[in-house]
């Protein structure tokens, strides 16, 4: 989802992420280094310890970039939404932002917790990411992968796609029409298993070719 100076919002309900990243049954090929230099990943109540390590080396693959795991944080207390038992991702990621310091460097926030935003025509819509638009936070949760029809690796897999949208989303990428790129909005939907990487339009503007 995006924000434009306001949380990005990701598909509705859904929040892919954005990235050369290809699926490990396609041919694969170094990209090059993109303009997100750094990533820190901050993990948050609930995050996988196996999904964090996942995140890390898959971010380095997709992007080039030098990624970092930080020590765990608990949410802020008054991020807490407890009408949904949810936590405000727009609050979550005002609450992370002094943690970023240089204009290529990009803090993404990993939970395991449903976490929710507000949009026009709804109020305290669950999501699975949420990020500025440009800016350098942003935040996706796993809470809406579990399912009995999907494994462990296969989420690892969809939440790596959404943690890259919202990092596209960083760099100021707004939603793409290409349905298999990976900054397609997904309109409220797990549009995941379709989405290949970034088109040309995209990937000009986040990778130093």
């Amino acid at each position: 989802m995006r924000f434009s100076l306001w949380p990005c919002w990701l598909f509705g309900c859904f929040i892919f992420a954005a990235c050369s990243y290809i699926e490990p049954d396609n041919e694969t090929k170094r990209i090059p280094s993109s303009v997100i230099a750094r990533v820190l990943i901050q993990p948050l109540n609930d995050a996988d310890t196996a999904s964090i390590h996942f995140l890390q080396q898959g971010i380095r693959d997709s992007l080039g970039a030098e990624v970092q795991i930080l020590p765990l944080r608990n949410m802020p207390a008054h991020a807490w939404y407890a009408a949904r038992k949810r936590y405000w991702a727009d609050t979550v990621l005002h609450w992370l932002q002094p943690l970023s310091a240089k204009r290529s460097e990009k803090i993404l926030a990993v939970t395991g917790k449903d976490i929710s935003t507000s949009t026009i025509k709804q109020y305290n819509w669950g999501i699975m990411g949420l990020a500025f638009q440009p800016g350098a936070v942003c935040i996706v949760s796993d809470y809406r992968l579990h399912s009995a029809s999907v494994g462990a690796v296969q989420r690892r897999h969809k939440l790596l796609k959404v943690a890259l949208h919202e990092l596209g989303h960083t760099t100021g990428l707004p939603h793409c029409a290409v349905s298999t790129c990976l900054m397609a909005d997904a309109e409220g939907k797990d549009k995941t298993a379709q989405l290949r990487g970034f088109c040309n339009s995209c990937s000009t503007h986040i990778f130093k070719h």
